[in-house]
């Protein structure tokens, strides 16, 4: 079966056979997806693609042992307009004018087409899908608009030789999330570092840098003399001078025009895969 026109032809015209309702799908890790979706998940987009945390972890009940299934991973892109981070929150904006291209917002799991008792035996999990911004992508990447929301939604199609193909979908409206270059909120950066055991390294880095932005602002004199703050010594005032370019570095909130920047946004999302 070609699912890529499968999919084009019946999953987006609603024009498929739905199989048996028994069928059910759990979504795994759903405590810490509620944590994210608390505060309006985000995922980085790439060019060259980018992996999700957290990752979609599904487990699928009722299916039939012996029987062939393909499961896919569609990601929606909910409505037209585009969203931006304002007052520390995302809020609606105008309408966008990029469109989604359906055909490139599949993902197929890997291990495809499988029998009923496979995908049963263990979690179905989507580690390595990479979320992209670039046309046309390449294997196991899905392209999506940046700053606009999407919605994965479980397809899982069964395909035995001879017989028409089936289908049941399953929305996950608990790993909704917003598309991005750069992480906005630092809540949800926090929340990356703490959880995922990759960024180890960076959950040091940053610990160290809030280390350093608290030893700077305790060498500024809480004097004042024509509204200004005074150092105790000139070479205090030097340190000064020297560190408070990197206190305005450090702050992932601060607009990161600083070309010498160790910690921002823009550079938190490397520390993912």
């Amino acid at each position: 079966m070609n699912v890529l026109n499968y999919i084009q032809e019946n999953l987006n015209n609603n024009n498929h056979n739905t199989t048996d309702r028994t069928i059910s799908v759990i979504l795994l890790q759903e405590e810490l997806w509620n944590k994210f979706n608390s505060i309006t998940t985000e995922m980085i987009v790439t060019k060259s693609g980018r992996r999700m945390f957290p990752v979609v972890k599904l487990e699928v009940k009722g299916l039939e042992n012996h029987s062939m299934y393909v499961i896919i991973l569609e990601f929606c892109q909910l409505g037209d307009n585009r969203w931006k981070f304002v007052n520390n929150e995302w809020v609606q904006g105008s309408k966008s004018e990029v469109k989604s291209r359906s055909e490139y917002s599949y993902y197929t799991h890997p291990e495809s087409p499988n029998y009923g008792g496979h995908w049963m035996k263990k979690p179905v999990e989507f580690p390595k899908v990479k979320l992209t911004n670039k046309q046309p992508p390449e294997e196991g990447q899905v392209v999506l608009n940046s700053l606009h929301k999407y919605e994965p939604k479980v397809h899982i199609i069964k395909s035995n030789p001879g017989h028409e193909p089936e289908t049941i979908s399953f929305c996950l409206p608990t790993t909704q999330f917003i598309a991005v270059t750069a992480y906005q909120n630092e809540s949800i950066t926090d929340l990356k570092i703490k959880n995922n055991p990759y960024a180890k390294a960076f959950a040091e880095k940053h610990k160290k840098n809030k280390n350093d932005v608290n030893r700077i602002d305790n060498n500024i004199n809480p004097c004042f003399e024509y509204g200004r703050p005074q150092l105790y010594e000139h070479q205090q005032q030097n340190q000064f001078h020297h560190s408070y370019h990197h206190h305005h570095t450090y702050l992932p909130y601060q607009e990161p025009h600083d070309s010498g920047a160790n910690f921002t946004p823009q550079n938190v999302q490397q520390m993912f895969y």
